[in-house]
């Protein structure tokens, strides 16, 4: 494939492979990612190493079938792509990797396994944001400071966050499909505090998924899910949420001063504060820089 990203059918691309083994292409989800990735490898130099989203992928049906996978979601098109190209190809015939985020998937015993496909590290992308010094580099130079530490802010966003991803797992779990509503109007604003009120959003969430005689049933779910927590809550934050919260905590303690008028262009500011050695001390990359 050439520089441009051309939308590509799989059976187009399974020729594509057919005829130039030695293309070194890595699929991921989304564009924030290939912007990661195309970052990283030239870094590393590897100028030989192509990133394109999935998005430029056409899947047909009958692969998803073939998987039991269902159509809708670049998470799912990540993974029917490394499945079908790992059935159709030796593991010594291709040099080509598919990138999809962990999301529920650890949790729920649903991660597949191919020589094709790597999983994020944590739940996704953005959780390679979540840590101390990238986020104080943020505040101090982005941000010109907070009135309360990036710990304390830390804090509160992984007790707030990591109950929002309790809340969404039970709902994958349970397989009931519920429409999600925004948790921005449940979240409680103190001094350099924030809080969730977990108990008036669950109601509304069932209750408005016609969902609230299971209240019993869910919460029995999400106290199941509690008690199987990774220490590390990279493994339990929902990447968008994350940064969508932490777009919300900046413009309610920083105001007007705050300069970033939508998540987008917030997140590509926090993006700019990855460092090389952070990611290169991460599994997925280390296999991936190798």
């Amino acid at each position: 494939m050439g520089s441009i990203d051309i939308k590509q059918h799989l059976n187009e691309i399974r020729v594509q492979y057919q005829l130039e083994p030695s293309l070194k292409d890595v699929y991921v989800e989304g564009d924030n990612e290939v912007s990661i990735l195309r970052w990283f490898f030239d870094e590393k130099d590897k100028k030989d190493v192509h990133v394109y989203s999935i998005n430029i992928v056409e899947i047909p049906a009958e692969a998803y079938e073939r998987t039991s996978l269902r159509a809708g979601s670049n998470h799912n098109k990540v993974i029917v792509l490394s499945e079908e190209l790992s059935r159709d190809f030796d593991k010594k015939k291709i040099k080509v990797k598919c990138i999809a985020d962990a999301d529920y998937d650890r949790y729920l015993n649903k991660c597949r396994k191919n020589y094709i496909l790597e999983y994020t590290d944590y739940t996704s992308i953005e959780m390679y944001y979540f840590n101390k010094p990238l986020l104080n580099k943020f505040v101090k130079l982005v941000l010109h400071g907070l009135k309360f530490s990036t710990a304390s802010l830390m804090r509160d966003m992984k007790n707030v966050l990591q109950r929002i991803f309790l809340i969404r797992l039970a709902n994958e779990r349970l397989e009931w499909s519920m429409t999600w509503i925004d948790f921005r109007s449940y979240l409680l604003w103190g001094e350099g505090r924030i809080k969730f009120d977990e108990e008036r959003f669950l109601r509304n969430y069932l209750t408005r998924n016609g969902r609230k005689r299971d209240t019993k049933q869910f919460k029995a779910v999400l106290l199941d899910f509690k008690k199987q927590m990774h220490q590390d809550p990279r493994h339990n934050i929902r990447g968008h949420d994350f940064t969508y919260l932490f777009f919300l905590a900046v413009k309610k303690f920083k105001g007007h001063r705050a300069g970033f008028h939508d998540v987008w262009s917030f997140e590509r500011a926090l993006c700019g504060c990855l460092e090389l050695d952070s990611l290169e001390c991460e599994a997925l990359f280390k296999r991936l820089g190798a």
